[in-house]
């Protein structure tokens, strides 16, 4: 460029005199193309802005693009999980729930399980106790207990074959209804146990066995030879008061009629005493009236009455036997019904366990699968807010760079405008300097070369420097976005860091929940675990009281076996008894001598011992008059007292027994008592801080009335209110009593917690002040108790989680308004004071 001007400068100055003239032209020309190539670089550097908005423009839309289709893409997403988060909601309230279902029918059935367990124990011990009655009244049916020695004696030989034609007594050959029993007993008297024979010989065969045997006296009633008369008496069955006659009252066999009607055909038998008399005198006392109870008015006018015999029962005792054993057996098919019906309650009971216990593994898992599918929901929302801000962002550069592409085309335009004209003008002060220069046309053309090199290097200069300037300006807008991007970088990073953070606070949330979980999963483990050996233990303890109960069964065994010799040994005392009264009586009947009288007259000397041996021989003969000695007496009292001594150990061992019991229960009751003051003192101690913190000061305790017998004490409670001075309960106000009335009730409280509470308007009486010290205090209480509470007062309501509301718009329709009030705070930022 240097050379091209020094010799420019000598050809000027060897033309000067003829180019001055052109001079100005060309100063003018080269003025004119700078300017137009100051254009052209303007032009340039527009349209190399141009390219770059264009291909910004471009990755713009395309980032824009694949931006959307991740936003459309984790839109869906967030909607596909917002979808599986209200399903698991769903299902955890569904498994809740069933849950919650079967957890009350477990309760049903447990209570159902139960109700069995005491009808089949119930009916078993009726079962026993009713076979227990009929093996005792069979056993004396068995025995012939209540029969006299001469009659066993018979029937046992009978029985042995010795004796033929025995039909046996007349109590067990006839069948009579409970309710006529002791009237007929009554008619009976003796002759119940009047034996039937077949004939006259069988009687005098079993009389000459006594005889030999020494058995005692019995009466004989051969069936060929005894007959009876039938009463007849006309209107007898019109009398007021009038049952029946005897043969019509009970059953027997067709063949026995002739000794029923022997020993009954003229017996009547009326309601009460009052109306045997009548129906007597109304028949001048021709036959025998015997009344239910047993009063009897005989023919002549005699009464007999009083209370029943000591023989009573004779006729009944089978029909009794009967009786027991068809109740007993309605009772075992009601038994085995309950024992089928206790297995099912228990069947469904287990089934109904396990129902729960897959259901709360059911409903932990489903919880656990809301907690990812949240986490997951919260991760696809912010993912979704940072590509719809990035979005935002190139939206934004997207309309800067078509405002300054926009900008850059109109430069280019105007730029391109100028540089046509600026040439068209140069062009004519071309033509202009043609003209004038014309002899000096090579110089020209020299001229107009170097000018022309001049000018391109002159142009590619400023084209130079336009590239520079737009090379600046690209840098200085590529240092500009990446300010931008520096500045999204930075945001992006403290966004990054934030969803770190919180993606470190769900994955510690998740990682605490998972070991919550894998806790809980451990607990439902050692629960099983426990059940397992719960049940274990529960199968052990009923083998146990199964053995119990067969131990309980033997002894109610060994019961019933002391019971029935017990009643033997009653028996028997009682027939000694009336044998000595017979033998008293037969003393005054014969001899007119009492016992004591007896003994007096017995003579101490002998004397003669030959007259001695005569009065012997004498006394034999009487005695042998009198009838047999009763000579198995010696055996039959070691049996007796063998019997006594074994009943004797019995009653030893029941009073061993009835001690041990009686330690235990006093242990029981020193337990009460210890466990009893141990709880008391806690609650007297509760009592004082809780009447503290509700009245603001005071005191107040607890106290027992009888410090030496406190499980019957009664309890006295003493209170000091701050500035006033009390010295009986009554003295205080309706609010005052309420609020030490609530004290002492979280003071039970706070030794036991409960789950839940229902309070139903305690603290109406209350004043505002000690309403708010109550919901105050409620609201400390319910860390470990959730309650629930029915009021009317605004600050009980101002300390409350949830509100419900119920109100009646219509007539008989109910409606539950419910307000979170956690919840509204929460939304509102307000904080609970």
């Amino acid at each position: 460029f240097a050379d091209c001007s020094e010799e420019l400068e000598k050809l000027r100055g060897g033309v000067n005199e003829t180019a001055g003239r052109i001079e100005g032209f060309s100063q003018k020309i080269a003025g004119l193309t700078a300017q137009a190539a100051q254009e052209k670089t303007a032009g340039t550097a527009a349209a190399a802005s141009i390219a770059e908005i264009g291909l910004r423009l471009a990755d713009i839309r395309k980032s824009g693009r694949e931006k959307r289709e991740r936003e459309q893409s984790l839109a869906a997403q967030a909607e596909k999980l917002g979808h599986g988060l209200a399903q698991a909601q769903e299902r955890i309230r569904t498994l809740g729930n069933a849950a919650e279902g079967h957890r009350m029918k477990l309760q049903a059935r447990s209570e159902r399980r139960k109700t069995a367990e005491k009808e089949s124990e119930k009916l078993r011990l009726d079962l026993e106790e009713r076979l227990r009655r009929a093996r005792l009244l069979e056993d004396l049916e068995r025995n012939l207990e209540g029969f006299s020695q001469s009659v066993k004696t018979v029937m046992r030989e009978a029985g042995r074959g010795g004796l033929g034609g025995v039909r046996g007594p007349v109590s067990r050959l006839m069948r009579v209804p409970g309710k006529y029993a002791l009237a007929m007993e009554t008619a009976l008297g003796g002759a119940m146990q009047d034996v039937v024979v077949e004939s006259e010989r069988d009687a005098k065969r079993a009389i000459a066995y006594l005889k030999r045997v020494g058995g005692g006296r019995a009466t004989f009633l051969p069936m060929g030879t005894v007959r009876g008369r039938a009463l007849s008496a006309p209107g007898l069955s019109a009398c007021a008061g009038f049952v029946g006659l005897a043969p019509q009252l009970c059953s027997f066999g067709e063949e026995y009629r002739g000794v029923v009607e022997f020993l009954l055909g003229r017996v009547a038998v009326a309601e009460d005493l009052d109306s045997a008399a009548a129906i007597a005198a109304k028949y001048g006392y021709r036959f025998r009236v015997v009344s239910l109870d047993g009063q009897v008015v005989n023919p002549g006018g005699s009464l007999t009455g009083g209370s029943r015999a000591r023989n009573s029962g004779l006729l009944s005792r089978a029909s009794e036997i009967e009786a027991l054993r068809r109740q007993a057996g309605e009772l075992r098919a009601r038994a085995a019904d309950a024992a089928a019906a206790l297995k099912k309650a228990q069947e469904e009971e287990s089934a109904a366990e396990a129902d729960l216990t897959a259901a709360s593994g059911e409903l932990s898992s489903a919880k656990e699968e809301r907690v990812r599918l949240d986490a997951e929901c919260r991760r696809a929302q912010a993912d979704l807010q940072t590509l719809r801000r990035d979005r935002e962002a190139l939206s934004a550069e997207e309309d800067a760079a078509n405002a300054r592409l926009a900008d850059q085309q109109k430069i280019r335009q105007g730029a391109e405008e100028k540089s046509a004209a600026l040439e068209e003008q140069a062009g004519r002060l071309r033509e202009s300097l043609s003209a004038a220069s014309g002899n000096r046309e090579e110089m020209n053309r020299r001229c107009d070369a170097l000018t022309g090199q001049i000018r391109k290097i002159e142009l590619d200069r400023l084209a130079a420097r336009k590239d520079v300037q737009s090379l600046e300006f690209s840098v200085a807008d590529i240092e500009e976005h990446r300010r931008g991007h520096r500045e999204k970088i930075e945001a992006l990073k403290k966004e990054i860091e934030e969803l770190s953070a919180s993606d470190r606070q769900l994955q510690e949330k998740i990682d605490g929940l998972s070991r919550r979980a894998q806790d809980l999963r451990a607990q439902a483990k050692r629960a099983a675990a426990l059940v397992e050996e719960l049940n274990g233990k529960r199968m052990a303890l009923e083998k146990r009281t199964g053995e119990l109960r067969t131990q309980e069964r033997e002894k109610s065994e060994e019961k019933e076996r002391a019971g029935h010799d017990l009643a033997l040994l009653q028996e028997r005392r009682a027939n000694l008894q009336k044998e000595y009264d017979g033998i008293v009586a037969k003393l005054w009947e014969e001899y007119e001598l009492t016992r004591r009288e007896a003994e007096r007259q017995a003579p101490e000397n002998i004397g003669d011992p030959a007259q001695a041996k005569k009065r012997l021989n004498e006394l034999k003969s009487e005695i042998r008059a009198l009838g047999a000695v009763n000579v198995a007496a010696v055996e039959e009292y070691k049996q007796v007292s063998a019997r006594y001594e074994f009943l004797k150990a019995q009653i030893a061992d029941a009073e061993k027994s009835r001690d041990e019991l009686n330690r235990l229960i006093h242990s029981l009751t020193r337990q009460m008592q210890d466990l009893f003051t141990q709880r008391f003192d806690q609650i007297n101690r509760n009592f004082a801080e809780t009447f503290r913190d509700l009245f603001g000061g005071g005191t107040g305790s607890l106290s027992l009335t009888d410090p030496n017998d406190v499980l019957g004490s009664g309890i006295e409670i003493s209170v000091r209110l701050p500035g006033k001075t009390v010295s009986r309960l009554e003295a205080l106000s309706g609010g005052e009593k309420a609020l030490v009335a609530i004290a002492l009730y979280f003071a039970i409280m706070k030794v036991n917690p409960p789950p839940f509470c229902v309070l139903d308007e305690i603290e109406a009486a209350l004043d505002d002040v000690n309403v708010t010290r109550f919901a105050s205090y409620l609201r400390k209480m319910n860390r470990n108790t959730q309650f629930i509470v029915i009021t009317h007062r605004r600050g009980s309501m101002e300390e409350a989680d949830v509100l419900y509301g119920v109100t009646m718009q219509d007539e008989g329709v109910s409606k539950l308004l419910e307000m979170p009030v956690a919840q509204l705070e929460a939304k509102l930022g307000i904080g609970r004071g």
